[in-house]
């Protein structure tokens, strides 16, 4: 892939999760815990585990579209071998 076809992929991927993210929060888990448990449609543990999976996933998107200086990594000058 070219670097212009990660950039432009990286960037539909941050819309999606970021949307995904969106309609996740509209229905915030601990206000389901308020219903009786006959009553969820979710469970509750599902929706945090989700919420925590998207941001998860919307930080490793930042983390590659975010440029690499020179000392990035491991083998720079602030690495293990300093």
């Amino acid at each position: 892939m070219t670097a212009a076809g990660e950039e432009a992929f990286l960037h539909g991927l941050e819309v999606e999760v970021r949307a995904e993210i969106t309609a996740a929060g509209a229905t915030p888990a601990l206000e389901l815990y308020a219903a009786p448990e006959s009553d969820w449609l979710l469970d509750p543990a599902e929706v945090q585990s989700e919420q925590t999976g998207l941001r998860s996933l919307l930080g490793a998107v930042r983390a590659l579209e975010a440029p690499l200086g020179p000392l990035a990594g491991p083998s720079g000058p602030s690495g293990p071998d300093a």
